[in-house]
């Protein structure tokens, strides 16, 4: 059996990554579940994908497993897990396949690989980029484990609408939070439109779940005197609305994996403008060919 242990996020390229592993096990028709609530059960010899963020549970098992002699208990740990009353964990490591998928070569959550990495036999990366930029350091940590390679992909796509008006079009497509640096980008826009430069609009697709950030992105559009420039138009899941009548997207971001936006774009013919050193933006594009670093 094979357990995908994933966090709670319903959109985004990590939810998006995780139905592509899905689709990959329905081909080759392997039984799978998907596991979004805590459990603390997994039968012997079953495969685990720890997807990015669901690593509390396996935090849970390491400092609960019922084999004392595998894993030492801390009295630190014991006392933890009272006060929270945490159930204990009826498996052992030793017997299961566990996989890491690594998001980015500078994921945060690939510090808990590093500090647990001998717990896992195996790790994914979602590109070739992120394996050549980290398999050295992942061999010099754990010569025996596994790297293998699960590419982020799109379908190139036909007959775009392109923008034929004076007015060019930047998108956003991406959740709304902090680490998308949109302030950045609300604060670039308006030295352009400082300059006398106001034949641009902005549109934003995404979904926003922190309604205190929210509020203090609307607070920066309204200061700089952008509003007017802006269209908030929420999750949208047809693509082709995306991307039609589009000039460029734009990806902000300080932290990224293999973006799904930058893929999406591209494969309509979108040129991107992003941020150099961030996931696989320098891998992905080439300056002044398809899109702008």
């Amino acid at each position: 059996m094979i357990y995908i242990l994933t966090d709670n996020a319903l959109t985004g390229g990590t939810q998006t990554w995780m139905i592509r592993l899905c689709e990959e096990l329905d081909n080759i028709h392997e039984k799978y579940t998907i596991v979004r609530d805590e459990i603390y059960e997994f039968e012997d010899n079953s495969i685990l994908i720890f997807n990015n963020y669901k690593h509390k549970i396996f935090n849970k098992m390491i400092n609960n497993t019922l084999q004392k002699d595998i894993i030492d208990i801390s009295d630190s740990d014991e006392k933890l897990d009272e006060k929270f009353n945490t159930p204990k964990i009826k498996c052992n490591l030793h017997t299961l396949e566990t996989y890491f998928v690594i998001h980015s070569d500078i994921c945060p959550s690939n510090s808990y690989l590093v500090k647990n990495i001998e717990h896992f036999k195996h790790v994914i990366c979602i590109s070739e980029h992120v394996k050549n930029k980290l398999e050295a350091t992942l061999l010099n940590l754990s010569p025996n484990i596994k790297i293998h390679v699960l590419e982020n992909y799109v379908e190139l796509q036909k007959n775009v609408i392109k923008n034929n008006t004076q007015c060019i079009k930047f998108n956003y497509v991406g959740r709304l939070s902090p680490e998308k640096n949109l302030p950045m980008l609300f604060y670039a826009l308006g030295k352009i439109k400082d300059k006398g430069i106001n034949n641009w609009t902005l549109n934003i697709y995404g979904d926003h779940k922190n309604e205190k950030f929210f509020n203090m992105l609307k607070n920066i559009i309204t200061s700089i005197d952008i509003l007017s420039n802006i269209n908030y138009n929420g999750f949208v899941t047809n693509k082709n609305k995306l991307y039609e009548n589009c000039d460029y997207t734009i990806l902000p971001s300080i932290s990224e994996g293999s973006s799904y936006a930058l893929l999406e774009s591209l494969a309509y013919g979108v040129p991107m403008i992003a941020c150099k050193y961030v996931g696989d933006n320098d891998y992905r594009i080439t300056d002044a060919i398809n899109g702008y670093l």
